[in-house]
């Protein structure tokens, strides 16, 4: 991936999120990036198809974890 590419990771499960997040924090790699809106989210997935577990989430309206990291 070049420098400044973008990578995204969502997860309903707390803790996994939580180990991703810290994964890829200790690679030194990439920053956190704070986007201004959802418009580099909705760039992974522009015709809004969601898999089978998107759809439970949504429907039994759990809560999302989701951060965007930036390469450095």
């Amino acid at each position: 991936m070049a420098n400044g590419g973008y990578i995204s990771i969502k997860s309903d499960v707390e803790e996994l999120f939580e180990y991703m997040d810290m994964t890829i924090i200790k690679s030194k790699c990439f920053s956190t990036y704070i986007y201004q809106d959802s418009e580099i989210f909705n760039s992974y997935n522009p015709i809004d198809l969601k898999t089978n577990r998107e759809n439970y989430v949504i429907r039994n309206k759990l809560k999302v974890f989701e951060k965007l990291y930036k390469k450095i």
